[in-house]
């Protein structure tokens, strides 16, 4: 790696199968540091030393379950916001609630799928930095050109206003999906400032019916594609004066029917997947609060 290049993300890989973790290091070692833990304890002792920011947890292992790992993380301020997401051979919906109550943030079932395993892990280091811009008040906000704020008054005032809280979900959904898409993450920053205020006033559709200029396809700039599909899906579920909010699922319907025709259909795909994360930073953004 070059001097200059920024660190990969660092993971924690906790089971007590060899094997399990000879395969997740198969999956993710391309893309990330990773650390290896095969119980509890020791993977408590990682964590406070390392800080890793993401977390790959089993359930069942001898001497401490991964439901009691995740509640002492979740209990120590110093690993508290550490994502966990447990990866089982447990699929009831009854040991899924458990989980959640522990303080997880996803499921994935074993035996795992490889792509299904690289999404996850992308969505939730996505959501993890989007919960960092929120707290330093950077980020999103200031690259479309919105006033920064310096204090918690400031950010709670700008809350208040729904045509705030409209630029940052959609920048938030965008930035998210841009990086589910694999897009390097300086030149994510440099895209989408740009590509949101485009949308605003171009309204190019994917199968070249838009306007102005009757764009197609991948003529249309890769930022706007992006934001088009972040922009509709929450102009879609936001009240409006005289318009009720859709549901999620008649907005998410509504993307599925215009695949293919007002957006691209592989992003609109990747935007479905990532819809835990969204929901997230939908809720978190939510005008009633």
């Amino acid at each position: 790696m070059p001097e200059n290049a920024p660190l990969l993300p660092l993971l924690l890989l906790v089971d007590d199968e060899a094997s399990n973790l000879q395969l997740l290091r198969h999956i993710l070692q391309d893309h990330y540091r990773l650390l290896y833990a095969k119980d509890g304890p020791r993977a408590l002792a990682l964590a406070q030393q390392e800080l890793p920011q993401l977390v790959l947890l089993d359930v069942m292992m001898p001497e401490m379950t991964g439901y009691q790992v995740c509640r002492l993380l979740k209990r120590d301020p110093v690993t508290h916001d550490i994502p966990v997401i447990f990866v089982t051979a447990l699929s009831d919906a009854a040991d899924e609630v458990v989980g959640f109550e522990a303080g997880a943030v996803d499921y994935i079932t074993k035996p795992v799928s490889p792509p299904i395993v690289r999404a996850r892990v992308r969505t939730h280091l996505a959501l993890a930095r989007a919960r960092e811009r929120q707290r330093t008040s950077e980020g999103i906000v200031e690259r479309l050109g919105l006033h920064v704020a310096q204090t918690d008054k400031d950010i709670e005032h700008a809350r208040d206003h729904a045509a705030g809280l409209h630029v940052i979900r959609t920048s938030q959904y965008a930035h998210i999906l841009g990086l589910a898409l694999g897009m390097d993450q300086q030149a994510l920053d440099d895209l989408l400032g740009v590509a949101y205020l485009l949308a605003l006033t171009h309204h190019e559709k994917w199968d070249g019916s838009g306007s102005p200029h009757g764009l197609r396809a991948e003529a249309i700039p890769l930022g706007q594609r992006i934001v088009a599909i972040a922009h509709g899906f929450d102009t879609l579920t936001s009240a409006r004066p005289g318009r009720q909010a859709w549901s999620v699922e008649q907005a998410v319907a509504y993307l599925q029917q215009q695949r293919g025709l007002h957006f691209e259909p592989r992003l609109v795909d990747l935007f479905i997947e990532q819809m835990p994360a969204l929901l997230e930073i939908k809720q978190r953004w939510a005008e009633h609060t």
